[in-house]
């Protein structure tokens, strides 16, 4: 199969049931942090990796993207797996479009607090008109189209948030996919609301760097997809208590965003 995944990892098991959960003959290739563990074992299995510095999820993607063999790619991360046939219908619909976005299944622990508040809160992001990662597939031919670049590396969070922008405003065709299923690990609200955190200050750099580009400089740029706007929705479809939840993230957001726009008016 003409295709390549690529998972992007760091320090994370995982991976391993990832990798398991692949069910077509394809190029499989592991971005990671530098860990001997992982590494030794993925070399005794013989999967390709590469080693990225840790805390920037452009380079991290970047770099399984230039090694790449194949011309169709799906990038996930390390904490998803693969619904059988996920990946075959990928590769079928990248017959016909640019960009997929798979439906990610956000799993829930009963003995995880707020567990599942966390996991229905992603679900409505999810739900939205997002090409975000993981589970995102693209043909390389989309490259030229969008600024010659996949990720941009100066944004480390955040990073499909700018890339998505980057899909839409030039009308490259696209695809929801929801019978594509990823399906999502568990999540713990601290590191929810640290990746909330590097969230919003990777959409304030990715605006700044999107305003300056001439292509896009006569655009109104917003990155984050769940807008005030939504609040209602979000209790109607979801309840109280993922609004409440939503509200205390966006608050986290923002102060990513208010420290790194602190951090560029001090230099």
């Amino acid at each position: 199969m003409d295709l390549s995944i690529i998972i992007r990892c760091c320090h994370d098991p995982k991976v391993f049931q990832c990798i398991e959960s692949v069910d077509e003959s394809v190029e499989i290739i592991v971005s990671m942090c530098e860990n001997m563990i992982i590494e030794s074992r993925l070399k005794n299995m013989g999967i390709k990796y590469c080693i990225v510095p840790k805390g920037n999820l452009s380079i991290t993607s970047n770099r399984g993207l230039n090694i790449a063999q194949n011309s169709k790619v799906i990038i996930t991360d390390s904490d998803t797996y693969f619904e059988r046939g996920c990946i075959k219908k990928v590769y079928n619909v990248l017959n016909y479009y640019l960009a997929v976005s798979c439906k990610i299944k956000f799993l829930y622990s009963t003995t995880i607090i707020f567990s599942k508040i966390i996991a229905e809160a992603r679900d409505y992001v999810n739900s939205l008109d997002v090409i975000f990662t993981p589970g995102i597939g693209l043909k390389k031919e989309i490259l030229p189209l969008i600024g010659g670049y996949y990720f941009n590396e100066k944004v480390p969070f955040g990073v499909d948030a700018e890339l998505d922008f980057r899909i839409k405003n030039v009308s490259i065709p696209y695809k929801i996919l929801n019978s594509a299923i990823v399906y999502h690990r568990p999540e713990k609200i601290i590191p929810d609301l640290k990746a909330a955190f590097r969230i919003g200050k990777g959409c304030r750099i990715g605006t700044l760097l999107l305003s300056q580009n001439k292509q896009f400089s006569d655009k109104e740029i917003e990155l984050k997809a769940v807008k005030k706007s939504m609040y209602k929705d979000i209790i109607r479809r979801k309840g109280i208590f993922v609004f409440l939840y939503q509200v205390i993230w966006d608050f986290f957001y923002q102060l990513g965003w208010r420290y790194e726009r602190f951090k560029v008016l001090q230099s």
